[in-house]
């Protein structure tokens, strides 16, 4: 008999519930508890800088620069007729704020146990001061 009852409360610890399943019976309950707030994540992406130059012959004496936004395209005549051409392109920063929603809970403060248990109290005082009177009195001869 021993070992049957020490089997049950073992299986009763075993299946109770878990936090997890506790937390989701009371937001199931009381879904006022959960309150949705926004964070912004910052995600940054850093591209890499490029560089690329080539040089060939041809019959023109000028230098010309051309910049746009990261890019800086360079054409140098030198006197031998050698072209030079030189392409960089800086390192670009991107930084992006991506919302994410987050569900929190929000604790409640509790009532202290005595404050739930005074009106009992407060009652079973009133019963013991009304009964207790009644039963020291001797009865009365019919």
């Amino acid at each position: 008999m021993i070992r049957i009852l020490i089997a049950l409360l073992a299986t009763i610890c075993l299946l109770g519930c878990t936090p997890e399943g506790r937390l989701a019976r009371l937001v199931k309950r009381h879904p006022e508890l959960i309150k949705t707030d926004t964070i912004w994540k910052k995600d940054t992406v850093v591209v890499a800088g490029t560089q690329k130059d080539t040089s060939f012959y041809f019959y023109q004496k000028d230098t010309v620069v051309i910049k746009q936004d990261q890019l800086t395209m360079k054409y140098f005549f030198r006197s031998d007729s050698t072209i030079y051409l030189e392409g960089k392109c800086d390192t670009v920063t991107i930084i992006r704020e991506i919302p994410v929603q987050v569900n929190t809970i929000t604790p409640v403060e509790q009532i202290p146990w005595w404050e739930r248990w005074l009106p009992w109290i407060v009652l079973g005082a009133c019963a013991i001061a009304f009964i207790l009177p009644r039963l020291r009195r001797p009865p009365r001869p019919i």
